[in-house]
């Protein structure tokens, strides 16, 4: 059998993401982070992580290290045509944000111990904002601790806008908040705590309908 010679490896260290990034524009990449990286403002809204190049299929191994937030506005945005699978990967946001943690308009899997976490904006979809003809695909980990903290907000773990689809396979939403002046338990009731479905949701093999899905959603695979 011939090795398949269209993957390009990187290793990544703090300090390394942006010039990684930049290198990448067509074909199949893995990017293996070798500790936790630190990014600042990665991608401000409107901006894709990955650039315009579409067809890209981007993997990256964390190896339970962290990929962490210091600016604002988004830390990962996956443009439409493009695949970026996480695994074991930890994405951590900030208070006080002003973009959701991760944008999908495109393909985005998560796989193994990753986690989405400690975002919080006045905004609707805290931890992850699935925009139309985006698909999120959860087969495993934790999204938690992620905030949509502005009367009215929904989603504070998990919005899907119309047109937007999430497939749950596995891994847990816990502990997110949306609209806390309708929150009956702080972190835990509001505005679709965990979840705020305006487009497609699958979870657990079972299409659920569209509003707000408050308080823990789990699927054991």
């Amino acid at each position: 059998m011939e090795p398949n010679t269209d993957i390009t490896f990187h290793t990544v260290s703090d300090g390394e993401w942006d010039s990684t990034v930049s290198s990448i524009t067509t074909g199949n990449h893995y990017i293996i982070l070798t500790g936790n990286i630190t990014i600042n403002a990665s991608t401000p809204t409107g901006q894709d992580t990955f650039g315009g190049s579409a067809g890209l299929n981007v993997t990256i191994i964390g190896n339970g290290n962290s990929m962490i937030l210091s600016g604002n506005d988004n830390l990962l945005n996956i443009r439409a045509n493009q695949t970026l699978t996480i695994i074991d990967v930890k994405l951590i946001g900030h208070y006080g944000n002003n973009g959701t943690l991760v944008g999908v308009n495109g393909n985005f899997i998560m796989e193994g111990n990753s986690s989405i976490s400690g975002n919080s904006i006045s905004a609707n979809g805290a931890g992850m904002f699935i925009r139309s003809g985006g698909i999120f695909t959860m087969n495993g980990g934790t999204i938690f601790d992620n905030h949509s903290t502005a009367a009215g907000n929904y989603g504070g773990g998990v919005y899907v806008l119309s047109g937007g689809t999430f497939i749950m396979n596995g891994g847990t939403v816990y502990g997110n908040n949306a609209d806390p002046s309708l929150a009956n338990t702080v972190l835990t009731t509001g505005n679709g705590a965990a979840l705020y479905n305006g487009g497609t949701a699958i979870i657990g093999g079972v299409t659920v309908s569209t509003g707000a899905v408050e308080n823990t959603i789990e699927v054991v695979n």
